[in-house]
């Protein structure tokens, strides 16, 4: 059997509405690249790997069992989620006093229960399960040229402005820079960060420039507004690598290709 649940009580009264936050979240970031979602629980957490059809993004997703106030995977089981509706339920639940939020299936599942238990109220919902049968991308271990780490506010705020012009934003990283540019009809805009020692962070063993679209830095922006800080690692003629890190609830990972000339 596969349980795990969100409950409000005196202690965790505000962490446990964090932690449906980052959970909805994240979901609502997956929904933007794909339609349905596997999920594949272990007795660690929950798994997720999604690729959009232009095998352009990869979201390497992992929710650790303590994400839940409490957590039961007797076998390693999978989910197929149609996102649809299972954001539709998500979004229209909130963590009240003394309430519980409990997602619970058989070993070899059809659907997803999910229950809403309140003192006065009980609200139950099953989704139907698809059969998406989606396979472990293997991501291999990459050697990047460049490394950056900075603060998320700052990532947002930067990529927010200067990508405001066009469909694509072009990173480059030398040394101690790290630039964002963005070339569009009328307006060239460019911001050079530069390493500080205390928050930004940046190790580049030559100049790297990667142009990628803006719809996924839309995504990775809504996440990262979950976490302090974001990693992100370039390579010539490699993916970009951003990496975000949900403290001791587990983390997001996305691989963006760059656009080709």
């Amino acid at each position: 059997m596969l349980e795990f649940e969100l409950r409000n009580t005196t202690e965790d009264k505000g962490f446990v509405n964090l932690r449906l936050n980052i959970f909805k979240k994240v979901i609502e970031s997956v929904s933007e690249i794909v339609d349905q979602m596997e999920i594949k629980a272990t007795s660690k957490g929950l798994a997720v790997q999604v690729m959009d059809t232009m095998h352009v993004s990869l979201a390497d997703i992992f929710f650790t069992a303590d994400t839940f106030s409490s957590y039961r995977c007797d076998r390693d089981t999978q989910l197929g989620i149609p996102l649809k509706y299972f954001l539709t339920i998500l979004r229209n639940l909130s963590i009240e006093d003394s309430s519980i939020l409990r997602f619970s299936c058989e070993d070899d599942p059809h659907t997803l229960k999910i229950e809403h238990i309140m003192e006065e109220s009980n609200y139950e919902f099953e989704v139907a399960l698809c059969k998406i049968g989606s396979d472990n991308y293997a991501v291999p271990e990459l050697d990047y040229e460049g490394q950056i780490r900075m603060p998320c506010s700052q990532f947002r705020s930067i990529s927010k402005a200067i990508g405001s012009f066009g469909d694509y934003i072009k990173f480059v990283c030398d040394k101690n820079c790290f630039s964002f540019k963005q070339t569009a009809d009328s307006v060239n805009n460019r911001m050079c960060l530069e390493a500080n020692g205390s928050s930004v962070f940046i190790d580049s063993s030559q100049m790297i420039e990667a142009e990628i679209a803006m719809k996924y830095i839309s995504i990775i922006n809504k996440v990262s507004s979950l976490s302090e800080e974001i990693s992100i690692c370039m390579g010539n003629s490699q993916p970009l690598f951003f990496n975000i890190k949900l403290n001791s609830l587990g983390y997001v990972r996305f691989y963006v290709a760059p656009k080709l000339d």
